[in-house]
This record gives C-alpha cells, structure tokens and sequence, in this order.
C-alpha cells in the first residue's frame, strides 16, 4: 500500500517556542515535560492546521494511547497495553483537535 506522506521540520519553531518556554520555567523552578508541550503546541496543533491545509483528514502518531468518539465527542482513552500508555504525553491537546489524530498502537499489546 502506498500512502502519501511529508516531512516536516520544526526544529526552529521547537527551538524558538518549546526550548525557551522551558527554560523560562526551568528558571522558575519548575521541572515541567518538554513532550506534554511539544505534543500540545507542534505536533498536534502546527501539524493538523498544516495537514488540513494540505488535503489531509487524520495525523498518525505511534503513541500508546486511544481516541474514541463517544455521543459525538472525541475523548483520549487508555492503550491496550497499560505498560506503554502514554494517555498522560496527550492529555493537554485541545479536544477540538483529537477528531483529526489516529493512534493505531493504542489498540495494540506490544508482544
């Protein structure tokens, strides 16, 4: 099966956004998790508008968790394989953007 796909780089904009925000924290005393703002700013905000634009209806990710939509809205749910639930990396995306993400590896145990 061929999929279209695109490679993106957002190494500026992780530089520029994620890295100073968390030194401002860092500096704060705070310890905060750059994946939990990397995850809510780029990956899964930049890179759907920029999908969506592009013709694209869903964004893959290989996290361990699930999307489920429920009376008509999406929510985050558990992986299949607690070992590897990564919910918690997902949990401050806007809800408005979980109808675009597909997580496959949720649905599985890894062996």
């Amino acid at each position: 099966m061929k999929a279209p796909y695109h490679v993106m780089n957002y190494i500026k904009v992780y530089k520029n956004f994620i890295v100073s925000n968390l030194l401002n924290l860092f500096s704060l005393g705070y310890i905060p998790n750059p994946d939990i703002y990397c995850n809510k700013y780029i990956k899964f905000c930049l890179l759907i508008k920029l999908a969506s634009k592009r013709g694209f209806l869903k964004v893959v990710a290989g996290h361990y968790a699930k999307i489920i939509k429920k009376n008509r809205v999406y929510s985050i749910y558990k992986s299949n394989d607690q070992a590897k639930d990564q919910t918690y990396f997902l949990s401050f995306i806007k809800n408005k953007y979980l109808k675009f993400i597909f997580l496959p590896l949720g649905f599985l145990k890894k062996k």
